[in-house]
């Protein structure tokens, strides 16, 4: 299995998960190049990722080699990178500022197609898996919107939670948002207030879902099937959240290990794992059924992304589970390794 990560220092590293260390390490260490956000340039195929940094430039990258395929520098947004995706040709953008871009990157030439100014503070953004041109947007202040960027109405607009205890306005701020369903009517939001929200756009303007979480800001969030997700927060808080019948809420599996904020969380498109990265400088592989911690990897700078690569052998299950039979593999590699690095002795006799 292998996990590329992107650091604050603008290094983009390959880690190979089984023999629990870095394989490749690829772009020059320079800090105003940092690494703000990563994802595959399609998917399906996972050949090229897609780097966006902090000086306002993406990158297309050869996962076999390393090489920059591509450079897209005319980005003149004013706030960072808080998202990029890969959709057929097409590279989608977004920045703090509420700047969402399109640019067709076809190898002949590159072409924007659509750009759209919010004017507004947006944490997140995401595309829409029912229609690539539907976003979910939200932010400071912003609360979460679905807009079809070919039309200027919003498609859904959320609606504040009701006032609290002592009749005061609930302040609003959208951290963290996923699209739960293929159909992209129902939405996970993850606030800066530590509160977990699912909405269903097509029954009401208000969250038919909500739970406490922790109770410091969600920074992260990755979707597990059309009712399960994973949330983390900035005080490396990890937890599993089950959107059960009707308005129960329940948070379950912990996943413990993180000593920092968890900057991203992915899942293995196949096999039972988890992988988590942060400010604490560790590379954190869990297992998806429970939980258990099964490796943490020191990668010396502070990651802001991940992603998880499809490839991987898919682990028979053993009386102890596919975890058990993971380390045994783990170790078989160490004790292998071991064996080759040591001299070779002759036998003065045979000599």
């Amino acid at each position: 299995m292998k996990v590329f990560t992107g650091d604050s220092i603008g290094l983009l590293k390959g880690i190979c998960l089984e023999k629990k260390r870095v394989v490749s390490t690829w772009r020059n260490l320079n800090r105003q190049k940092a690494i703000e956000k990563l994802s595959w340039g399609n998917v399906n195929e996972q050949k090229e990722i897609l780097v966006a940094t902090s000086d306002k430039t993406v990158e297309i990258i050869d996962v076999e080699d390393g090489n920059v395929v591509s450079t897209l520098k005319d980005y003149t947004h004013n706030g960072n990178f808080i998202s990029i995706e890969g959709i057929e040709s097409y590279i989608v953008t977004a920045s703090s500022d509420g700047v969402i871009r399109y640019v067709n990157y076809a190898p002949d030439e590159s072409k924007e197609t659509c750009k759209k100014n919010f004017n507004a503070s947006v944490s997140c953004v995401h595309t829409s898996p029912a229609n690539k041109s539907i976003i979910a947007i939200g932010g400071r202040e912003f609360d979460l919107h679905l807009y079809d960027l070919t039309s200027d109405k919003p498609l859904f607009k959320a609606k504040n939670i009701s006032n609290d205890s002592v009749d005061l306005r609930c302040p609003v701020w959208v951290n963290r948002l996923i699209f739960l369903n293929d159909s992209g009517y129902h939405v996970a939001v993850g606030t800066g207030y530590h509160e977990i929200r699912r909405y269903d756009t097509r029954a009401q303007r208000k969250p038919v879902q909500r739970v406490n979480f922790g109770d410091l800001p969600i920074t992260a969030i990755s979707k597990l099937s059309e009712d399960k997700i994973i949330a983390g927060n900035s005080g490396g808080y990890m937890r599993t959240v089950e959107f059960r019948s009707k308005s129960k809420v329940l948070l379950t599996t912990r996943f413990r290990g993180s000593l920092g904020s968890i900057r991203a969380i992915a899942k293995h498109p196949e096999l039972p794992y988890v992988v988590s990265a942060g400010l604490d400088r560790h590379l954190s592989l869990y297992s998806q059924a429970n939980g258990r911690p099964l490796e943490r990897i020191y990668l010396k700078q502070r990651l802001n992304d991940i992603l998880f690569s499809s490839e991987g052998r898919l682990l028979v299950e053993s009386n102890g589970g596919p975890e058990e039979l993971l380390q045994k593999t783990f170790e078989e590699e160490e004790r292998e390794e071991l064996w080759n690095s040591m001299e070779k002795l002759v036998d003065a006799a045979q000599a």
